[in-house]
Parts: C-alpha cells; sequence; structure tokens
C-alpha cells in the first residue's frame, strides 16, 4: 500500500561512528530494495570503513565542505548535486541542515531528530518531523513543537548472534558490557565504575568474578581509565575501544548483562540490542531506555546517576538468576516483535507517502 517507488535522498553534516550514522546505514541498506536512494555527507569529516558499509546501489554526494565554513559557493554547489539527483524527498538527521536548501519548497522535507536536547534550529521549517522515541517526542513538546511522529530505531535481529546459555551458566563469573560514546556526563560510564568498586568494597560477592568490557571511544577515556586507578580496578575494567557492528553483533552473546548507565539517553538502541540477544538488560531509570524495556517489564532498572543503586541491582539479578534469565527471554521476545528494522522502514514509507 505504501510501498511507492521514490527518490530518497539522505542528508547528514558528517558521517563517523555514532548512533545516527549506524542507524542510517541500515536504514539506507533497506531503501535501496524499493526506492532510488542517495547519501550527501555535506562536511568533509567521514568514516571510509562506515562509508563501505551502505549498499552499492546508493549514490554517495560528497560536499567536503570545512566544518563550520560560511563560504556561499559550498550552499550553491550542494544545491547544484541535490538538484541533479533529483529527490521526491530529501530526508535530513540534522536541524540546520534546512537552512542550506534554496528552493526546499519543491521538496518534500523530513527530518529525524535522534535525541533529546540537540540544538534544533530551523526544525519547524520541515514539511515532517520524526522523533526516535516518546522521550525525544516529549522533549519536542516542552519545546513547543506539537506536529510529529514516533518511529522508533529498528534493528537488523537476524544479523545478531543469539545467546544459548541460561544466565550466569558459569555462576563463578559475570562479564558485563556497556557499549557507547565515552562521554561520562551523557553516558554515565563513571556510575558503573563506582557501583564496582561497591560491590567489591562490600563483598558480598565473594563468589563471583564481576567484569566490565567498555565498547567505545571519546573524550572521557583518559578521566575514566584514572577512576579504574583510584580504585584499583585495572583487573576488572577493559576498556576495547571501539568496535564495529560485526564484532559486536557476534560478540554480545559471550556477556551475561548488558548496563546502560546513561544520565539522559534519547532511546538507547543497544539496550534493544541486548535485548534481542537475550542477555539481561539494566538501564537508568530515564526516559529512553525506559521505554526500550517497556518500564521495568522486560529489564531492571536503578535509580539515575546512583552509583549505589545500581551495585545494588547488579547484585540482585546476580543473586536471583532464574527471574533474571526469565525475564530477559521475555525481553527477547519483546524486542525482536517491537524493534525490528522493517517496521521502522514501513513507517517512514507511510510518512513518505503522504
Amino acid at each position: 500500500e505504501y510501498n511507492l517507488y521514490m527518490k530518497i535522498l539522505h542528508c547528514i553534516f558528517s558521517f563517523t561512528v555514532g548512533g545516527a550514522e549506524t542507524m542510517l546505514v541500515d536504514i539506507i541498506n533497506q531503501q535501496v530494495h524499493n526506492h532510488e536512494v542517495g547519501l550527501c555527507i555535506i562536511n568533509d569529516v567521514y568514516d571510509i570503513n562506515l562509508l563501505n558499509k551502505v549498499n552499492r546501489k546508493c549514490k554517495i554526494l560528497l560536499l567536503k565542505r570545512t566544518k563550520g565554513s560560511r563560504n556561499i559557493g559550498d550552499i550553491i554547489t550542494l544545491n547544484s548535486m541535490i538538484y541533479s539527483f533529483h529527490p521526491n524527498i530529501i530526508h535530513c538527521h540534522n536541524s540546520r541542515i534546512i537552512n542550506f536548501l534554496l528552493i526546499r519548497m519543491i521538496y518534500h522535507t523530513i527530518i529525524t531528530v535522534h535525541d533529546t536536547q540537540l540544538p534544533l534550529m530551523g526544525v519547524k521549517r520541515f514539511k515532517h518531523i520524526v522523533g526516535i522515541s516518546q522521550a525525544v517526542g516529549n522533549d519536542l513538546q516542552k519545546r513547543n513543537i506539537k506536529k510529529y511522529n514516533i518511529i522508533h530505531n529498528g534493528i537488523v535481529t537476524s544479523a545478531l548472534s543469539p545467546k544459548t546459555a541460561p544466565f550466569l551458566s558459569n555462576r563463578k563469573q559475570c562479564k558485563i558490557l556497556q557499549i557507547s560514546r565515552l562521554e561520562h556526563t551523557k553516558k554515565g560510564q563513571h556510575i558503573l565504575i563506582e557501583a564496582l568498586n561497591i560491590l567489591f568494597q562490600k563483598k558480598t560477592l565473594p563468589f563471583v568474578n564481576i567484569s566490565v568490557d567498555f565498547i567505545g571511544d571519546g573524550s572521557s577515556l583518559a578521566y575514566l581509565q584514572d577512576l579504574v586507578s583510584k580504585w584499583g580496578l585495572e583487573k576488572s575494567v577493559h576498556f576495547l575501544g571501539i568496535k564495529d557492528r560485526d564484532y559486536i553483533y557476534t560478540h554480545i552473546k559471550d556477556y551475561d548483562m548488558l548496563v546502560q548507565p546513561s544520565i539522559n539517553e534519547g532511546f538507547g538502541l543497544t539496550v534493544a540490542e541486548g535485548m534481542v540477544v537475550g542477555i539481561p538488560v539494566l538501564v537508568s531509570n530515564i526516559e529512553g531506555p525506559m521505554e526500550i524495556i517497556n518500564y521495568g517489564k522486560y529489564g531492571y532498572t536503578f535509580q539515575n546517576a546512583v552509583p549505589l543503586s545500581l551495585a545494588q541491582q547488579i547484585e540482585y539479578m546476580i543473586k536471583h538468576p532464574d527471574e533474571t534469565q526469565q525475564l530477559a527471554l521475555q525481553g527477547q521476545k519483546y524486542a525482536k516483535m517491537n524493534y525490528d528494522i522493517s517496521t521502522m522502514i514501513e513507517k517512514y514509507d507511510q510518512i513518505y507517502s503522504k
């Protein structure tokens, strides 16, 4: 019904490894089967490995503008590139891009808002606004933006290797995974490190060797490493750096739980990925991650930014392995049903067709 053939051009300022960009690769790789799709990257900031994951059917337009440049020539070149692609839909992933489109009235413009608390200059000039979660929708409402759709991010669920062993099958070891940019003021990695220290100080779980692996890179790496040294946790906390998605999708199943200690988060796709694999998830009780676990129905929660609360919840899960396993299995079914990418693509097609 909605599967009309369209020419869709996705526009984004930069294309490095991040939640919005990784999501965009998935969207494009699904859309190329039914539509003609292009990707326009405005700034000269892109990860070639990520770009290589985009389906060859997608036309790549690289403007190579210097970040922050006000050169009018860039704007003219950009509009000429867009015009030559001749899209029906211009789907932007940064709100300020609307200011670069000189003849936007001839196109159907759509913006996806990928997080809460983002700068949203020009967002009301788009014909359609999409938020990736109800948390983002609530943030839009607070800013007096009333007309928007919610389309949850989706996962290629078939690409994830499922966990077959039950929770804590090796009763002497609990391996915790955390995946996100190392920006502790937003993602809260320091809260997890401090919670681990509390568990070690309390010595209430002497029979379990708990370890934490952080996947990701960012400006907080040195700060977090110093915190690990301060508490003497070098043997238990490991920073694995950036890993590509193939690595992550193959290795999530090797862990006993996924912890997302974000202080603010618009969605938190890694939580849904952990659920699809079938490992228990533990998140801070903030809007985005809570929405994914259906407000505690399919995952565990702790008090946002409180290390003691996080430590207590990890301890509870370890001491109640059967209950934790059951919740993980229920969460797996729920996530596969609600967060498969096919649902997301169909909802975007419905908006495009308007």
